[in-house]
C-alpha cells in the first residue's frame, strides 16, 4: 500500500489533499453552522419568550395594584370621617388629588345606593371632576377643574345616569373587594375594567368606591414591548374574550343594530391571534385549566411560530392569559442568508483553489523534475559531463536551482567555505529571533493600551447596568431609557477606542488617518464631564465644569480630543481621594483652547514629573479606590495630543494635587 503512494507524482500530491482538505472543510462549515444555527434559534426564542412574558406579567401585577391601593386610600378616608362625601370642598380635592398621586388611574369615584357618583377622571392630561346627584338634575357632569382641584365650567353631560346601575356597583356588591368584569365605558372612551370596594356601616351599604382604568392603557404599555419584527403580544380570559393586544386591535365589535359586544381571540380581525387562541383550545380544551406556564410551537401561514403562554392571577380575582408568539423568520432571516453566502463563497474559493492548485504544481513540479534529472546524473559522480544551468527565476524553486547549482560547484571543490556559510546562516537566524522577540513587545503592549483604554467604558456598562438590575423596580421609564442611551454611548465609545489604539501604531509608523477640523470643545467636555459623575460620586467626590462662554471652537480631531481629555478627567477621579474636590476648567487664549483638570490626589514628586508620559511606567501614586492601572494611559494622552498638534503638560507638588492641562490650537496650523 505504501509502495503505491510512493509512485503518486509530485503534481498529483501537491493538489489532491489541498482540494480534499478544502471540499471537507467547507462542507464541516456549512453543516455546523446550520446546526449552530438551529440551536441559537431555540434557545434565544426561549430566552426571549421568557423575558417578555417575565417583563409583561411583571407590570401587569404592579399596574394592578394601584387601582386597589387607591381605593383602600378612599375607604379609610370615608370610614375614618376624614372624607365627608356631602362637602363639596373636600370630595373634589380628595378624587383630584388621588388622580393626581396614580398616574396610571382613569377614574376615581365614590357611588352611592341612591344612584349618585362623586369623583374625578383623566382625559389626556387634564383632570376634569364628575358629578351626579340631586343638583345635576340626574344627570352624570362632567367638569374642568382648576389648579387647586375645584371644579369650574360644566363641559360635558350624561342624562339618565344610575351608579348603583352600572357594572362596576353590582360586582362590589356581589363579590366585595374585587374587579368588575370589562365594560364599556360611559363616556365612549372604549372598555373598562374597575377595582371596586364596598363602604359598609353598622352592617348597612353606604355605596361602592371604584378607580378604573382604560384597556387602551394595557395596550400601550404591550405596543411599546418590542418582539423581533414580527412578534405580538396578547392578553385573553380564560373565557377566550380579548383584554388587548400590541397591535391595537379591536376589542369590541357591533353588526347591524345588535348592541356592542366584546370580540373573541378566535375572532379578532389579526389572523396571528386567531390561529394562535385557535392552537390553544386545540392544545389545552378550556383554557382556564392552564395554570402554569407553557412554551410551545405551532405553525402559521407555512412558518413556525413560537409560543408561550403564561396564567396570571391577582388576590382579587383576576384571572387572565399573557400570550407571547415570535415568528422563526424573525430569527432565521439573516441567518440563512449568510449561511447561503458561505456555501457559495465556499464553492468559489474550492474551484479557484482547484486551479491554482494545478498552476502551483506544474510551476513546482517542472523545476524540479528538472532538478532531480540533474542530481541523478551528479549521484552518478557525472561531474564533468553534467553542466547544471539556474533558472532564472526569483522565487523559492529559482532559489533552490540556484542553490543546487552552487551546491554543484561547492562539492566539485570538496566543500570549501562550508563552516563560513553555516555561520552567516546561524547569524541571520539569530536576527529573525530578534526581530521576533521584538514584534511580540510590540504586540504585548498593545494588548496593554487595549486593556487599559477599554477599561473605562467597560466600567460605566457595568456600574449602569448595576444600577438598572438594583434599582430597576423603582425606576420610570423615561430613567431606564436614559441609562440604555448612556450604555448605548459607552459601548460606542469602546469601539471608538479600539479604532484609536489601532491607530496608535500608526502614529509610530507614520500612517495615522486623521480628521482635523474646526469643532467646538465645550459639549465634548460636558459630556466626558456627565459620564463620570456617577464614578466620582462613589467616592463621594465632587466633580466641577467651569466655562464662561457659549462655545470654544478649536481645530481637532473629535475622536482623539475625547479620548484626551476622558484619560485625564478619569486618572482625576482615579488617584483623588474620598470625599475630595475636581475641578474641569475651559480657558479661552489668544492661539489656544485650554482644558484643565485639577484634582486634590497625592500629587507627583519631581522624579515622577520627568517620567510623567513614559510607555509602561509606574509611578509613585496609587489608584485611591482599588482601580486598575497599567502605565499606559499618560502615554497614550501624549502621543495622540502631538498627533494633534496639542500641548499637553502638568503642575504639581507632591501631597497637594495636580493639575494637568492640554491646550487645542483654534486654528489649522501651517506646515512648512
Amino acid at each position: 500500500m505504501l509502495r503505491f503512494f510512493h509512485k503518486i507524482p509530485l503534481r498529483i500530491t501537491l493538489v489532491v489533499p489541498f482540494i480534499f482538505q478544502l471540499i471537507i472543510v467547507a462542507g464541516l462549515i456549512g453543516f455546523l453552522s446550520w446546526q449552530s444555527s438551529s440551536k441559537s434559534v431555540k434557545e434565544v426564542a426561549r430566552q426571549l419568550r421568557e423575558e417578555i412574558s417575565i417583563r409583561v406579567t411583571g407590570h401587569l401585577s404592579s399596574f394592578l395594584e394601584i387601582p386597589h391601593n387607591a381605593n383602600r386610600f378612599t375607604a379609610n378616608a370615608l370610614l375614618a370621617g376624614s372624607l365627608k362625601i356631602d362637602d363639596p370642598i373636600e370630595r373634589e380635592t380628595h378624587f383630584w388629588g388621588v388622580l393626581q398621586s396614580f398616574d396610571a388611574l382613569n377614574n376615581s369615584f365614590f357611588g352611592t345606593t341612591l344612584g349618585d357618583l362623586y369623583g374625578a377622571r383623566r382625559v389626556q392630561d387634564q383632570l376634569q371632576i364628575t358629578l351626579k346627584n340631586t343638583e345635576t338634575g340626574g344627570a352624570l357632569n362632567y367638569y374642568n377643574s382648576n389648579e387647586i382641584g375645584r371644579k369650574i365650567d360644566l363641559i360635558d353631560q350624561i342624562q339618565g345616569y344610575a351608579a348603583q346601575q352600572r357594572p362596576w356597583f353590582q360586582s362590589a356588591v356581589s363579590n366585595g373587594r374585587s374587579w368588575s368584569e370589562v365594560y364599556a365605558d360611559v363616556s365612549g372612551r372604549g372598555l373598562a375594567i374597575t377595582a371596586v370596594e364596598p363602604i359598609y356601616k353598622e352592617n348597612r351599604l353606604q355605596g361602592v368606591v371604584g378607580s378604573a382604568l382604560l384597556l387602551t392603557g394595557i395596550e400601550e404599555f404591550l405596543s411599546s414591548v418590542k418582539i423581533g419584527k414580527t412578534g405580538q403580544i396578547f392578553i385573553i380570559e380564560p373565557s377566550g374574550l380579548l383584554l388587548a393586544t400590541s397591535k391595537g386591535d379591536s376589542l369590541i365589535s357591533q353588526s347591524n343594530n345588535s348592541p356592542l359586544h366584546r370580540v373573541p381571540a378566535n375572532e379578532s380581525t389579526n389572523p396571528l391571534v386567531v390561529n394562535t387562541a385557535q392552537f390553544l383550545e386545540t392544545t389545552f380544551g378550556d383554557l382556564s385549566s392552564i395554570e402554569r406556564t407553557h412554551q410551545l410551537d405551532f405553525t402559521f401561514k407555512n412558518e413556525k411560530q413560537f409560543l408561550q403562554v403564561t396564567p396570571l392571577s391577582d388576590k382579587w380575582g383576576l384571572k387572565v392569559l399573557v400570550v407571547v408568539v415570535v415568528p422563526q423568520s424573525d430569527f432565521l432571516g439573516e441567518i440563512t442568508n449568510n449561511l447561503h453566502v458561505t456555501l457559495w463563497l465556499s464553492g468559489i474559493a474550492l474551484i479557484l483553489a482547484l486551479i491554482a492548485g494545478l498552476l502551483t504544481a506544474r510551476w513546482i513540479a517542472k523545476p524540479l523534475l528538472h532538478l532531480n534529472k540533474s542530481a541523478k546524473e551528479l549521484a552518478r559522480g557525472k561531474w564533468e559531463e553534467h553542466e547544471c544551468i539556474p533558472l532564472e527565476r526569483e522565487d523559492e524553486v529559482g532559489q533552490l536551482s540556484q542553490s543546487f547549482c552552487s551546491m554543484a560547484e561547492q562539492l566539485k571543490e570538496s566543500f570549501l567555505n562550508l563552516e563560513d556559510k553555516v555561520a552567516r546562516r546561524t547569524q541571520d537566524i539569530a536576527e529573525k529571533n530578534v526581530q521576533l522577540e521584538r514584534l511580540n513587545q510590540d504586540k504585548n503592549e498593545f494588548l496593554g493600551i487595549a486593556a487599559h483604554d477599554l477599561k473605562n467604558p467597560l466600567s460605566a456598562i457595568k456600574g449602569l447596568s448595576e444600577e438598572i438590575a438594583d434599582y430597576g423596580a423603582e425606576m420610570d421609564r423615561k430613567e431606564i431609557i436614559d441609562y440604555a442611551n448612556k450604555i448605548q454611548r459607552a459601548s460606542h465609545k469602546m469601539f471608538q477606542l479600539i479604532t484609536t489604539l489601532l491607530d496608535v501604531n500608526a502614529i509610530e509608523s507614520g500612517k495615522m488617518n486623521i480628521s482635523l477640523h474646526i469643532s467646538d470643545l465645550l459639549p465634548i467636555v460636558k459630556l466626558i464631564v456627565e459620564d463620570y459623575q456617577l464614578r466620582a460620586q462613589a467616592k463621594q467626590i465632587q466633580l466641577y465644569f467651569e466655562y464662561d462662554e457659549l462655545s470654544y471652537l478649536t481645530w481637532i480631531d473629535i475622536n482623539l480630543a475625547h479620548q484626551i481629555l476622558e484619560n485625564l478627567i478619569s486618572n482625576a477621579v482615579k488617584y483623588s481621594f474620598f470625599g475630595q474636590e475636581i475641578w474641569v476648567r475651559l480657558k479661552n487664549q489668544e492661539e489656544f483652547v485650554c482644558c484643565e483638570v485639577q484634582d486634590k490626589g497625592p500629587g507627583l514628586s519631581k522624579e515622577d514629573q520627568l517620567k510623567l508620559f513614559g510607555k509602561f511606567i509606574r509611578l509613585s501614586p496609587r489608584p485611591t479606590g482599588d482601580e486598575h492601572s497599567t502605565g499606559l494611559g499618560l502615554f497614550i494622552v501624549k502621543k495622540l495630543a502631538e498627533v494633534i498638534y496639542a500641548k499637553i503638560g502638568c503642575c504639581s507638588s507632591q501631597g497637594e494635587g495636580s493639575t494637568f492641562f492640554v491646550a487645542f490650537r483654534k486654528k489649522p496650523l501651517v506646515l512648512l
